[in-house]
C-alpha cells in the first residue's frame, strides 16, 4: 500500500500557515507541523483512495510506480485536509472533499482513467482491470434461498384484476 502524498505536497498545496493550523506541535518553543499526525491524515486519504482504485486498477501496479498520477496525490490531499479539519471543515473543504470522492467513483466506474507518467507498459496495461466484475448474487439455499422464495406469492401483482392501486397503495379488491 502506498502513500500518494506527502507531507511536501500537502505543504505545497495549501501552504505552511494552513498546515500548522491544522497539524502542529511545540518544539523548542516554536510551532512546527506534526508529521506524525499528517502522516497519519496521508496515509488513511490513501486507504480511502486505495478502496476506490482497487476496482480498476491492481494496488501492487501502483504500488511499484515511483511517481503517482497527480490527480491520486490531489485527491489525498484534499481528503486528508478534510480529515483534519475533524468537525471544523469550512465549505470549500467539504466542497473538495465531495468533489474528490465523486472522481474517486467516476475511476471506480471507468468513465475517467489514471494517466501514469511513464505510460504503463504493455505488460502492466494486460494487468490492468479495465472492466470492473459484475455483482453476482450466490443462493446459498435454506429458509430464504432462491428456490424457496420463487415458489412464495407475491404482494406485488398489478396485473390480477383482484388487485388495484388507490393512492398509490396497492390494494385487494373483496
Amino acid at each position: 500500500m502506498s502513500t500518494y502524498a506527502t507531507q511536501a505536497d500537502f505543504v505545497a498545496r495549501f501552504g505552511d500557515a494552513e498546515a500548522l493550523a491544522l497539524c502542529s506541535t511545540v518544539a523548542s518553543g516554536e510551532a512546527i507541523i506534526d508529521s506524525a499526525g499528517l502522516g497519519v491524515a496521508l496515509a488513511d486519504a490513501s486507504r480511502i483512495v486505495d478502496s476506490y482504485i482497487a476496482t480498476r486498477y491492481p494496488l501492487d501496479l501502483i504500488a511499484a510506480r515511483t511517481v503517482f498520477p497527480e490527480p491520486l496525490r490531489l485527491a489525498v490531499c484534499d481528503i486528508a485536509r478534510y480529515f483534519l479539519y475533524k468537525d471544523q471543515a469550512t465549505d470549500q473543504v467539504t466542497a473538495r472533499y465531495k468533489d474528490q470522492l465523486t472522481w474517486l467513483r467516476d475511476v471506480a466506474k471507468g468513465v475517467v482513467a489514471l494517466v501514469f507518467t511513464p505510460p504503463l507498459t504493455v505488460a502492466e496495461q494486460q494487468e490492468a482491470i479495465f472492466a470492473p466484475a459484475p455483482v453476482v448474487g450466490v443462493d446459498l439455499g435454506g429458509i430464504f434461498g432462491t428456490s424457496v422464495l420463487s415458489g412464495m406469492p407475491t404482494v406485488d401483482r398489478r396485473d390480477d384484476s383482484r388487485f388495484t392501486v388507490v393512492n398509490g397503495v396497492l390494494v385487494r379488491i373483496v
